[in-house]
C-alpha cells in the first residue's frame, strides 16, 4: 500500500485517456475525478467507495 503523502501513480508517458479507462475499469462503486488546467489533463484522482450490507 503507498504511503498517503507519495503519489498513487506517478508522472508516465500514458495517455491520460488510458489512465482514465484502467480506473473507471477497475471500479465497482466509486468515482474519477479529472482535474484541467490550462486546457491539460494535470490530474487524475480516484475515490473507492465500500458498501456495506447493513441486513443484518
Amino acid at each position: 500500500m503507498s504511503h498517503p503523502s507519495e503519489p498513487a501513480v506517478k508522472a508516465t508517458d500514458i495517455p491520460w485517456q488510458e489512465i482514465v479507462e484502467a480506473q473507471v475499469l477497475a471500479l465497482k462503486h466509486g468515482s474519477v475525478t479529472i482535474t484541467v488546467r490550462d486546457s491539460r489533463v494535470t490530474e487524475v484522482q480516484t475515490c473507492v467507495t465500500v458498501r456495506l450490507n447493513t441486513r443484518g
